[in-house]
Order: C-alpha cells, then sequence, then structure tokens
C-alpha cells in the first residue's frame, strides 16, 4: 500500500513538471547582424529605433575610430563613420544626441582622451581630444545626469596613474569641474561611471579591492565604500534602489555600500550588466583554450538567482573593456567581435520570464516540489506506524 501511493505521488509530481516545463522553455530568436568592419565594437547605443555601434577597425594593423548605424527593424546599415587613428569605448544617448569616449593615438606609445558628440545621421557636432599627460590615457566610460555630461577614464603617465572624472557641458564640451584619484601604478583599470539618483558613482578595482565612490554633481566626495568581497570590475548599472556590479568572477548586487548578493559566473566574466523588465541580464564571456570565448546572455531576478540563460555561440574575441550590451522593452542588443563586427538581436517577448509568467511558474515548481516532498514523507511515517501496529497486534 505504501508502495502504491508513493508512486502515485511521484506519478502525479511528475505529470505536474511535464505540463510546466513548455511554459519554461520558451522558443528563441536570436537573428545575426553582421557588419563587414574588422575589428571590435565596444559598445551600442539606441536612439530612435536605430543601433548606433561604436568602436574601431583595424583592417590596415591600426586601429581607427568607426561607428556605424543600424536600422532596429530592417537590420540594415544606414551610415558609417570613419576617424583618426584611436577607438571608442562607450556612448551615451540623451537628447538626440550620441556621447561617446575612447581613445585617439598621438604616437606609437601615447594615447588622449577622446570626446565626441554626434547627431542622429553620424554627423559630428563637436569633439576634442584631450591630452593630459605624455602617456596611454584612456576614456573609458560616459553618462548624462541633469544636462551635464560625466566621464570617467585613466591618465598614464610614467611611473604614476590616476582615475579622473569630468564634468562637461552637453553643447560644447566645455570643462566645468574634475575629480582625481591616484591608484599608483595600477595602469590597466576598467573604471565605471553611471548615475543614481542624483549623485554620480564611480566604480573601480585596485589592488584586489573594489572601490564604490558617490560623487555630488559637481564633483565633491560624498562617500566611499571598499567591497569586502574580491571582485575585478568591469561594469556598473543601476534599478534606482541598488548597484549592479558585472565583475570578472560574476554578478553582485550592492546596497548601501554592502554586497547583498552575488551570481557566480562559472569561470567566465560578466562583461556588461543592465536592468530590463525586473530581471537583470548579464553578458557572460568564457574564454577557452582557443583564446576565444563562449558568450551568452544570463536572467537573473533581482535577488540574483538564475531565471534561465540563451547560449549565443563561441569563438567570439575575449574583451573586458567594452560596455557591448543595450535593450528596448522587448529587444536585447548585443555588440561582439568575431572575423568582424556582428550584432545579436535577441526577442525578450519570447522568453517569457515575466510576460507569460515564468517567474510565477519557478515558484510554483518549487512550492510543488515542496508539497509533494512533505506529502511523501507524512504518508510514509503514517504507514510505517499502522506496520507496526499491525505487527505488535499479530505478535
Amino acid at each position: 500500500m505504501l508502495i502504491v501511493t508513493a508512486k502515485a505521488l511521484i506519478a502525479a509530481f511528475a505529470l505536474l513538471l511535464s505540463l510546466l516545463t513548455p511554459i519554461v522553455q520558451c522558443a528563441q530568436n536570436s537573428p545575426t547582424i553582421e557588419i563587414s568592419v574588422v575589428g571590435a565594437p565596444n559598445a551600442i547605443c539606441i536612439l530612435r529605433q536605430a543601433l548606433y555601434i561604436f568602436g574601431y577597425e583595424n583592417s590596415t594593423g591600426y586601429p581607427r575610430i568607426n561607428a556605424v548605424v543600424v536600422d532596429a527593424a530592417s537590420k540594415a546599415i544606414t551610415k558609417a563613420f570613419t576617424g583618426s587613428f584611436g577607438g571608442f569605448y562607450s556612448c551615451a544617448a540623451h537628447g538626440g544626441r550620441i556621447y561617446v569616449v575612447g581613445v585617439a593615438n598621438r604616437s606609437r606609445s601615447s594615447t588622449s582622451w577622446l570626446i565626441a558628440v554626434f547627431d542622429e545621421e553620424l554627423n559630428i557636432i563637436v569633439n576634442t581630444s584631450q591630452p593630459l599627460s605624455q602617456g596611454i590615457d584612456v576614456a573609458t566610460d560616459v553618462t548624462v545626469l541633469s544636462d551635464s555630461l560625466f566621464i570617467v577614464g585613466v591618465v598614464n603617465k610614467s611611473g604614476l596613474s590616476w582615475i579622473r572624472v569630468e564634468r562637461r557641458a552637453l553643447d560644447t564640451l566645455a570643462l566645468e569641474s574634475a575629480y582625481s584619484v591616484p591608484i599608483g601604478l595600477s595602469r590597466h583599470v576598467v573604471t565605471r561611471i553611471t548615475s543614481f539618483r542624483n549623485s554620480v558613482v564611480l566604480g573601480y578595482t585596485v589592488d584586489d579591492a573594489t572601490h564604490i565612490v558617490f560623487l555630488s554633481q559637481d564633483l565633491k566626495l560624498l562617500s566611499e565604500t571598499k567591497l569586502g568581497y574580491k571582485l575585478h570590475l568591469l561594469s556598473l548599472a543601476t534599478d534606482g534602489e541598488c548597484l549592479y556590479l558585472g565583475a570578472a568572477e560574476g554578478v553582485a548586487k550592492v546596497c548601501n555600500g554592502i554586497v547583498k548578493a552575488f551570481h557566480y559566473a562559472n569561470g567566465g566574466s560578466a562583461i556588461s550588466v543592465k536592468p530590463l523588465n525586473n530581471t537583470i541580464t548579464a553578458l557572460i564571456l568564457t574564454p577557452n583554450a582557443s583564446g576565444f570565448a563562449v558568450a551568452e546572455l544570463r536572467y537573473l531576478d533581482k535577488e540574483l538567482r538564475p531565471l534561465f540563460r540563451e547560449e549565443l555561440g563561441n569563438g567570439y574575441r575575449y574583451q573586458q573593456y567594452v560596455k557591448p550590451l543595450e535593450a528596448t522593452d522587448n529587444r536585447i542588443f548585443v555588440a561582439m567581435a568575431k572575423r568582424g563586427w556582428l550584432v545579436k538581436s535577441v526577442d525578450t517577448i519570447a522568453q517569457c520570464v515575466h510576460e507569460e509568467g515564468g517567474e510565477a511558474v519557478r515558484v510554483s515548481v518549487e512550492v510543488v516540489v515542496l508539497v509533494v516532498y512533505i506529502s511523501t514523507t507524512a504518508t510514509a511515517i503514517y504507514f510505517s506506524g499502522m506496520w507496526k501496529r499491525i505487527r505488535c497486534k499479530g505478535s
């Protein structure tokens, strides 16, 4: 009797799982937009249903700044731009313009910050190339807050390096204020910047310690936190309540200076993270023995519990100093490099995590497991007691 009851419960559980599984495993639609540019697309922004992709082209062996515009609906390239020697690393769309930062080569051994403003037609409105030292200076990230442009990067001088944050005018790029952090000989530092409510947030890792710095809009220090976790910061984003850090080890959720949750990348790196529709989307690159990387998108809830993942293939260049992830309400766009530039377009409507109740299904499965476990245990205990009483009476 006990065996029959247990088998019936297991069969019922299997039936429930079979009914729920098709809801969780949604059909995926990930077309690829191939762009005939040799080099790497480092950043992507969206403006009025168009994709603005920035990076460098390297067909001659000398990198040159490069940009293309792709129609998001037709996937056709509508505009292209190639400039001087250097490369773009980050962009921000605001008010019908695209603000882009990167480097301009000054010589074989020195570069300067490059800041440019493009209109919708990919025409340069204004730009500036700022030599801050005689070394390798790189502007790595940009954000817009309260009609001001905030830029962060690294200045490398012989024997000394420092992180520099600038506030500039949106229309003229005139320098309004600056903030600096000396970092000694740590030349290869990924610096990230974002806006959080009315503050500017700077993130960076030096000597295995990740720093989160809150600045006022005139770049006065408000607070600084050194995280206890040993993370190597690669990306920084916010949902308005907490910060989400992409790192070489995974994804971290930081609230009020405390790491509240962490998702391990299992040998990969969280190159870029982005909050979207009550989920956190992370681009994970995992290098392999060939020197290239396997790419995947991981979808996490706000507590960084995995919802599901989507594999994007392998053979990609492993790049850590880029911001290649952008999203609308129903699509995610990922800019990556193989032999040339390409963009993966992922349909988020088909991925029914929230639109079709995927989160509720995940919770329901957990509840079913718990109920079946309790029911099976209770049944076993009940019949075990009955069997003991029968044996006692028989004896």
